[in-house]
């Protein structure tokens, strides 16, 4: 993906290590991007930062898919009468990304992101994460409110 600047003698592994460590390091926002041209010796640029992304992100949704049959089952469990909802850990714009890239968006009713749950109780992010508990009494309440039993 960012072959276009890197030398090509180095290995694939080395490529794959040093995003991995900018990514710890840095977390998931664009500052990597400058942070592994200076690792390789490269001078960066805006114009050079908006091509990785760009590449990144092409890349990364190009090939983001549901494993086999997903949206058919999801289909067809819902004409039965069962729904479903998704719960997941990240920033909400990227998580509305996946979900809609993946084709889910009318599909799924709950959503419950950690980074909205976060934010609603004023919480660090990683408190609002799975496998914590907060996360999933909000996926219940989520659930709770949308589907009340019929009496």
């Amino acid at each position: 993906l960012y072959l276009f600047f890197i030398n090509s003698s180095l290995a694939v592994e080395e490529i794959a290590d040093v995003y991995a460590k900018a990514r710890a390091e840095l977390g998931s926002d664009a500052t990597h991007f400058p942070w592994i041209y200076r690792h390789f010796g490269v001078e960066g640029t805006e114009k050079l930062n908006s091509a990785g992304r760009i590449a990144y992100h092409r890349a990364k949704f190009g090939l983001m898919r549901t494993y086999p049959n997903v949206i058919q089952v999801i289909i067809s469990t819902r004409e039965r009468g069962f729904n479903w909802g998704i719960i997941t850990n990240g920033s909400e714009v990227k998580q509305w990304d996946k979900i809609n890239i993946l084709g889910l968006m009318h599909l799924v009713d709950p959503v419950v992101i950690s980074e909205v749950i976060a934010k609603g109780y004023q919480l660090n992010t990683e408190l609002a994460k799975k496998p914590n508990e907060i996360i999933y009494k909000e996926a219940v309440c989520a659930v709770n409110a949308k589907f009340k039993p019929k009496n």
